[in-house]
């Protein structure tokens, strides 16, 4: 979802953004359920044990990468952080 719609002040003063948000919900049906999926992921109690296996995230705890995809602002703020040095576009012809 777009970080604006978590945000209570925007530039011209008035937050547009929870407005839009709701609307590409009611247009994209598929944007209402993944968040219910984030969501439904933080029920696993299961996952507070295991580890992922393989991938970007590999050895990071599932319980905590789940709860970080949830937060507001988070998976943003990690992809500018890690922009300059996530080269994995160029890793497939490595």
């Amino acid at each position: 979802m777009e970080i604006s719609a978590s945000t209570p002040i925007s530039y011209t003063g008035i937050n547009t953004g929870f407005i839009k948000n709701i609307t590409t919900m009611l247009n994209s049906p598929v944007a209402a359920v993944s968040q219910v999926d984030k969501l439904t992921k933080l029920l696993r109690i299961t996952d507070i044990f295991s580890t992922i296996e393989g991938g970007k995230y590999d050895g990071e705890n599932r319980y905590i990468h789940n709860l970080e995809t949830v937060l507001p602002y988070y998976p943003q703020l990690v992809k500018a952080i890690n922009m300059g040095d996530d080269n994995a576009l160029f890793a497939i012809f490595e």
